[in-house]
């Protein structure tokens, strides 16, 4: 789940937090924190250019403890009419979690989303240093915005890891955004 507060319309709080599967029974898994910062925030020409830095705490798989870790990112977004574009630059540093060494690991993604009103499909697709190993990532799906402040939706992330292996899962959202943004 993610929650998001605008402070004003170029600096935005954000909460997120990722449970464990059914399987698992530790309940949490990650929760992050973060701001960022619009340094361009043009709304006549449908373009967004951000910066921010999330801190998190993941939970390590070795000894069941949490370990901090820091993400900062570069954002942008534009609108073409019916059509917004994302692309996303982010280094993740998990020092000492599911194997990682405390080097920074890159994460690229780029996504699009086709407004037809309250319904949204998307797709979303991606390159990170995942646990180590090179991961593709594809992942369609479709956002609901029922009202202006809240959207949820629902996507298939499919990952195809270096040396072959595939996984695809489910991924659930919820978004919340409140303040003066």
């Amino acid at each position: 789940m993610r929650g998001e507060y605008g402070l004003s319309d170029r600096v935005q709080l954000e909460a997120k937090v990722a449970l464990t599967t059914p399987e698992d029974p530790r309940g949490l898994d990650t929760a992050e924190a973060g701001i960022g910062l619009a340094l361009i925030n043009d709304s006549r020409r449908g373009f967004t250019l951000s910066v921010g830095m999330d801190l998190e705490a993941t939970r390590d798989i070795r000894d069941d403890r949490f370990r901090p870790g820091f993400e900062p990112y570069l954002l942008a977004y534009q609108d073409v009419g019916p059509v917004g574009f994302n692309l996303q630059l982010k280094a993740e540093e998990l020092p000492g979690v599911r194997g990682l060494g405390s080097e920074l690991h890159p994460d690229f993604a780029a996504g699009a989303v086709l407004a037809l009103g309250p319904l949204r499909p998307m797709v979303e697709a991606g390159w990170r240093d995942e646990d180590g190993t090179s991961t593709l990532l594809l992942s369609p799906g479709l956002l609901a915005r029922p009202l202006k402040s809240l959207e949820f939706g629902v996507a298939v992330p499919w990952r195809l890891h270096a040396g072959g292996a595939r996984d695809v899962g489910v991924m659930g959202m919820l978004t919340w955004q409140g303040g003066g943004a």
